[in-house]
């Protein structure tokens, strides 16, 4: 998504789906099996005040709609710290889902530049 992607209110006026759209599913896939489960569990926990009073599929509901913002890529991204500084995940691997779970994605890495990053030279 980049800027001129987005309305006023911070939402994707309409998505075009590319392959980089399939990068920051492949981040979201990582962050999974990284937490153990469901990713979007730690994601709700942390902004209890939004999803309070809803039920399972309403809080996912919203939880995707909040990610389809500037705001909801902050929180994520503030998520991916607490992550590293809480030491359930390593910092190479902050930095790598940090940078594939960019929400502008004309600021987000091809295949070609993921396949070169130090994180899955490790590997």
């Amino acid at each position: 998504i980049s800027e001129n992607e987005i309305n006023g209110n911070g939402r994707i006026k309409e998505c075009t789906l590319s392959q980089k759209c399939d990068i920051y599913s492949f981040g979201l896939v990582i962050l999974n099996i990284a937490v153990g489960g469901n990713h979007y569990h730690g994601l709700i926990k942390e902004r209890k005040s939004i999803f309070y009073g809803l039920d399972k599929e309403e809080n996912e509901m919203e939880l995707i709609k909040l990610l389809s913002t500037k705001e909801g890529n902050h929180e994520l991204q503030t998520y991916l710290i607490k992550l590293e500084k809480d030491g359930i995940i390593q910092r190479s691997l902050y930095q790598f889902l940090s940078k594939l779970l960019i929400f502008d994605v004309s600021q987000r890495p091809n295949i070609d530049q993921i396949l070169d990053m130090n994180y899955l030279r490790i590997l």
